[in-house]
């Protein structure tokens, strides 16, 4: 960790984008934006610009970025090679 803030890697935008689903409460909504306002407080965020980005695109961005901690979907990869980056402390 750069300081005393982690940088946490997501590898899908979609926890943010349930908000905007139409079928998703008000009350859900809320909830979905309170959690993704206090990790963002708490942390520094980057995230993957599609849904299921490729290994190479989370490695470069996981490495650039100096992660510590990688948030995925539980459909995605993350090879020895990702998890083994330095920086990261958790998956």
């Amino acid at each position: 960790m750069k300081g005393s803030t982690p940088t946490v890697y997501l590898a899908s935008p979609v926890f943010r984008e349930i908000a905007d689903n139409p079928r998703v409460s008000v009350k859900f909504k809320f909830m979905i934006n309170k959690i993704w306002s206090n990790l963002n407080t708490a942390a520094r965020v980057v995230t993957a610009e599609s849904r299921f980005p490729s290994i190479a695109e989370m490695k470069q961005a996981i490495e650039a970025n100096e992660a510590d901690f990688i948030g995925c979907h539980i459909g995605h990869r993350i090879p020895e090679e990702i998890a083994s980056i330095a920086s990261v402390k958790g998956v």
